[in-house]
């Protein structure tokens, strides 16, 4: 596991959200509601340094544990 993803594992268990990294669950089958997904968000843009644009604010965008490590990958480029 790397730094990245490790530091997106312990952002999603701050909030109350226990995945498994190894299996590429749905976010919306985790998130109970868009406050629980924006807490996620925050928590990522505070743990990784990063701030995140808006149009990435979307479960659609970010579906999946693996779709956000990606966007941080991105964005701390």
């Amino acid at each position: 596991m790397t730094e990245i993803e490790e530091k997106v594992l312990r952002s999603f268990e701050s909030v109350g959200i226990f995945v498994d990294p190894d299996e590429n669950v749905l976010l919306a089958d985790c998130v109970r509601d868009s406050i629980t997904f924006i807490s996620l968000m925050v928590e990522i843009e505070q743990n990784c340094a990063i701030s995140i644009p808006d149009e990435y604010f979307s479960i659609e965008r970010l579906s999946t544990y693996q779709d956000i490590c990606n966007m941080v990958l991105e964005l701390s480029a």
